[in-house]
């Protein structure tokens, strides 16, 4: 049986210094979970960028913007992976990073032991932030980072659809994830599934 957890539960809990260290001395930021250097994007930026992205690339934005997440969702899961075995601990920490990376405020719920079906909602969402009313969800960029996640942690596919968007004057993101079955066929994929 699924059960909602929130990064706000953690509120008073953690702080920004617990995820990330600044080294005033070369201006570097660094991740304390891995040690590697991370880089802080302004949301106001994110929304140019998906701005030219669209002009560019017209009608074909959303899927660059969903490949570009799911690139990064399945390495971020690499690197968690590599530390956190228990997937439902591994889901709940990289909704906790997120969090402390500006992203917003994500809880899941669902099946996020075995990834059959589950939700991820984010409160306060960067992907869509500042974005007018629109006709339709906005975040694909963190669709493809679920789904990126979701198909590393679990080694099958899954179909991620946005199902709620603050863009379409919703009061949260809300990102479904169900499994399709069958078999990854990229190579290199993990997961804990047995």
């Amino acid at each position: 049986m699924g059960h909602v957890r929130s990064v706000a539960d953690n509120v008073g809990a953690v702080a920004l210094d617990d995820f990330y260290k600044l080294d005033f001395k070369t201006g570097a930021v660094f991740n304390e979970m891995t040690g590697e250097r991370v880089q802080v994007l302004p949301a106001i930026l994110w929304k140019e960028l998906r701005a030219r992205l669209e002009k560019g690339f017209r009608g074909k934005a959303q899927a660059i913007n969903s490949e570009i997440g799911s690139i990064l969702g399945s390495a971020f899961a690499d690197q968690f992976m590599k530390r956190v075995s228990d997937p439902e601990v591994l889901v709940e920490r990289m909704a906790e990073v997120a969090a402390a990376a500006g992203w917003g405020i994500f809880s899941t719920s669902g099946d996020t032991r075995y990834g059959s079906s589950f939700t991820v909602t984010v409160a306060n969402c960067a992907f869509c932030d500042g974005e007018g009313l629109a006709d339709s969800p906005q975040c694909d960029f963190l669709v493809g980072v679920v789904s990126g996640i979701a198909e590393r942690v679990y080694g099958t596919p899954h179909r991620v659809l946005e199902t709620g968007c603050t863009a379409l004057g919703e009061c949260v993101c809300r990102v479904e994830v169900e499994e399709t079955g069958g078999a990854l066929e990229t190579a290199g994929r993990s997961a804990f599934r047995k």
